[in-house]
C-alpha cells in the first residue's frame, strides 16, 4: 500500500490503522454494548491517534534534526487525528445509524416484514460495513483540504486512499468513486 516514492509508516500502513475506527464502531453500538466498552474503544483511538502524533514528530526530527520542524509536525498531525479521526467520522455514523434507526422503528412496513434482530442491529450493521469505508476517505480529504487552505503554510501532499486499504480495492474497481472527483 505504500508509494514508492513514500516511506513507511507503520501508523498508517499496517492494520493498525484500523484501531483509529475504534470509536466509530464503538460509538455507532453503544446502545447494544454499553457505556464501558463504547468509551473503551474511544480510548483505543485515542492512543492510536496520539501514538501516530508521537511517531510523526519523532520521523521528523529524526529526518531533519530540527526541533520547530518536529513540534510543527506534531501540532499537525495532533490536529488531523483531532478532527478526522475523533470528531468529523463519529458524528456523521452516528448521526446516520440514528436516523436509520428511526426509520426501521417508524415505518410501519419495515416493524412488520423485519425480524426483531435485524430491526435491533441492521442500523448498527448497515452503518458499520457502509458507512466506515465512504465516510472515512470523504472525511480525511475534507480535514486535509481545510487544513491546507486555513492551517498548514505549505499544503501536505497525501494520497488519501493510503490510510484506508478497504477503500483502496473499492477505488480500483471504480475509479469514478475518488474523493477527488467531487472537490
Amino acid at each position: 500500500m505504500v508509494d514508492q516514492d513514500q516511506e513507511f509508516d507503520f501508523f498508517k500502513d499496517t492494520p493498525i490503522r484500523y484501531s483509529a475506527f475504534a470509536n466509530d464502531v464503538g460509538e455507532v453500538l453503544r446502545s447494544k454494548i454499553g457505556p464501558k466498552l463504547a468509551n473503551l474503544s474511544w480510548g483505543i483511538t485515542g492512543g492510536y491517534a496520539l501514538a501516530d502524533t508521537a511517531w510523526s514528530g519523532y520521523r521528523q526530527y529524526k529526518k531533519t534534526g530540527e526541533r520547530k520542524l518536529a513540534i510543527d509536525e506534531i501540532k499537525d498531525v495532533f490536529l488531523w487525528q483531532l478532527f478526522a479521526s475523533v470528531i468529523i467520522t463519529p458524528l456523521v455514523l452516528k448521526s446516520g445509524c440514528i436516523s436509520m434507526e428511526a426509520v426501521v422503528h417508524k415505518s410501519r412496513l419495515l416493524q412488520r416484514a423485519l425480524h426483531p434482530t435485524i430491526k435491533s442491529y441492521g442500523p448498527h450493521a448497515i452503518t458499520i460495513v457502509t458507512g466506515i469505508p465512504v465516510v472515512v476517505p470523504y472525511g480525511d480529504q475534507l480535514v486535509d483540504t481545510v487544513m491546507d487552505k486555513h492551517y498548514r503554510t505549505k499544503p501536505k501532499n497525501r494520497d488519501h486512499l493510503n490510510h484506508n486499504f478497504l477503500w483502496c480495492h473499492i477505488i480500483k474497481a471504480h475509479p469514478q468513486l475518488h474523493p477527488n472527483n467531487y472537490i
